[in-house]
């Protein structure tokens, strides 16, 4: 049996390409999760423009501050991180039995009520504002969560550290003060 050598030529080529390689996986690896994260924000972005029109849509035909904030919260829950209530009796809480308690949780009438029904971690940072006239309703709903960049994760190690605040507003046509008195704060 003879060995087979190899010239330092074909060698230096085949640590070329490795290196190649090496450098361009580093690329596609950045680019990946540039739109990772580019994904991220425009889907937190949405619901965000979500919440902010279904709690127009309920202040414009004059539900109170409490049912607007409860109904932007419900828009909200895919932008809101982990359910504080996940875990009942030790065991995890499925997503049907947590979908079957919004309606219990949108006809709650106290906020204690409320929070012992649907809880979710980022949901004492959504701040909802309205102004509300005899023709317009507008409302603007924001969102702070953790900016958790999956870039910045991969190239330091760690997360940022830092939070990210998203913000979205809607008007509408006002409709309750052709109807009935608004139900304020």
């Amino acid at each position: 049996m003879t060995s087979r050598q190899t010239s330092p030529r074909l060698r230096g080529k085949a640590a070329q390409a490795i290196a190649e390689s090496v450098i361009a996986l580093f690329f596609v690896i950045v680019a990946f999760l540039l739109a990772w994260d580019g994904l991220r924000l425009f889907a937190e972005r949405q619901f965000v423009e979500h919440a902010a029109q279904r709690a127009a849509r309920a202040r414009s035909v004059g539900l109170n501050r409490f049912m607007m904030e409860k109904t932007a919260r419900v828009a909200a829950i895919p932008a809101s991180g982990e359910s504080m209530l996940s875990r009942i009796g030790g065991e995890k809480m499925n997503a049907t039995v947590e979908v079957g308690r919004i309606p219990d949780y949108l006809a709650s009438e106290t906020p204690q009520l409320a929070r012992g029904i649907l809880d979710y971690e980022r949901w004492p940072t959504i701040r909802v504002d309205d102004e509300v006239s005899t023709s317009e309703t507008r409302v603007s709903v924001s969102i702070t969560s953790p900016r958790d960049d999956a870039l910045v994760s991969f190239l330091d190690g760690r997360g940022s550290g830092r939070e990210r605040r998203v913000s979205a507003e809607a008007r509408i046509e006002s409709h309750f003060p052709f109807y009935m008195y608004d139900g304020g704060r």
